[in-house]
């Protein structure tokens, strides 16, 4: 994985880390409360409406990275010698993913009705994003630097699957918070599965996979 030699993989690591790192010298409260995320909502109740458009700004670019770092884990088993600048392909297309798929949510809630609670699902799925960025830059840091590397030749793989896992737990308890397993929400629920989970994440890994 070339990408992982490359300065500027460190220097966006370094951007993370200090990003946590000032985030929790401002508010020490902040990030135990997003771990909890996966045991109550008071995380999404408490920040999300008070929160500045320039943190929201400088958090987005701190998910994308670690994000995008996670799926290029699962890419590089595919091409070994994947350089940074796929790296960044990688990220531009999450971008333009969260971006289209926002969008549709907000026009379906639109066409429905149904715009609360699209925002409640918009705080959420921020949320569960934020929780996966927290828990894996630390372990991405670490099994980078570690062993001159040689944890993230072998264990990348089982980083970016554990990712995937954790997010489908999440969206999982953010359906069962917005009630959306009742009955009377089936038609939403199986129409949101189809037009913003299996179609478009498949329509993305077949991006990648063509890109890559």
């Amino acid at each position: 994985m070339s990408f992982y030699l490359h300065d500027s993989y460190t220097l966006l690591l370094i951007f993370c880390i200090s990003y946590f790192a000032l985030l929790h010298f401002f508010d020490k409260n902040r990030i135990p409360l997003l771990i909890e995320y996966f045991l109550n909502q008071k995380y999404a109740v408490i920040y999300h409406r008070q929160d500045s458009m320039i943190f929201q700004f400088f958090t987005s670019i701190n998910i994308l990275i670690i994000i995008s770092i996670l799926s290029s884990f699962y890419f590089s088993q595919f091409d070994e010698d994947m350089s940074f600048l796929t790296l960044l392909y990688i990220a531009a297309l999450l971008f333009l993913f969260f971006i289209v798929k926002i969008l549709i949510t907000y026009a379906l809630a639109s066409i429905f009705e149904i715009l609360d609670e699209a925002k409640k699902y918009y705080y959420g799925y921020c949320s569960s994003l934020f929780m996966i960025a927290t828990l894996f830059c630390p372990i991405i840091l670490l099994i980078s630097y570690l062993n001159t590397g040689t944890y993230l030749n072998n264990y990348n793989i089982y980083l970016f699957y554990s990712a995937v896992l954790i997010y489908c737990i999440l969206q999982i308890i953010l359906f069962k918070r917005l009630n959306a397993f009742k009955i009377k929400f089936l038609f939403y629920i199986i129409l949101y599965l189809c037009s913003l989970e299996l179609l478009p994440y498949l329509a993305l890994w077949k991006t990648l996979t063509t890109l890559i």
